[in-house]
Order: structure tokens, then sequence, then C-alpha cells
């Protein structure tokens, strides 16, 4: 899961629609990127960031949680 963008975009009110017309998308297929199922391409990535939190790094935003907790066990 991506909950760092997630919480980024909750903060800064930007919903699934929004990013999916920046990187052209469907809404659910924007769903199953932040949530894990499947994964944003690298300009799809540096897309939302430069558009949306351009003070947010790439690897911040798009930090995978459950690899970072399976590293970690």
């Amino acid at each position: 899961m991506r909950a760092n963008l997630a919480a980024e975009m909750a903060r800064e009110q930007v919903g699934n629609d929004e990013i999916a017309g920046l990187i052209k998308k469907t809404s659910k297929a924007v769903y199953n990127k932040i949530n894990g199922y499947s994964d944003f391409t690298i300009s799809e990535a540096i897309l939302i960031r430069d558009a949306k939190f351009p003070s947010c790094s790439l690897e911040y935003l798009f930090a995978d949680q459950r690899a970072e907790e399976e590293a970690g066990r």
C-alpha cells in the first residue's frame, strides 16, 4: 500500500479521479495502484509528484509499506 501517497492526497484533498485524469487511467486503476494491487510507472509517479506534491520526494510518496514491513521481519 502506498500509505504516504494516500495521506498526502487526503491532506491536500486530491481524489482518485484527479490522479486518474493526470495519468490517463480510471479511478479504479488508481485505487489498485495506491493499494498495491498494481504498480505506478516511473513516469506516472513523476507526473503525480510534480503536479500535486512537488515538495515530497518520490521515495516518500511511493514507499511500499508492505515491502518495508516484510523487510523488517
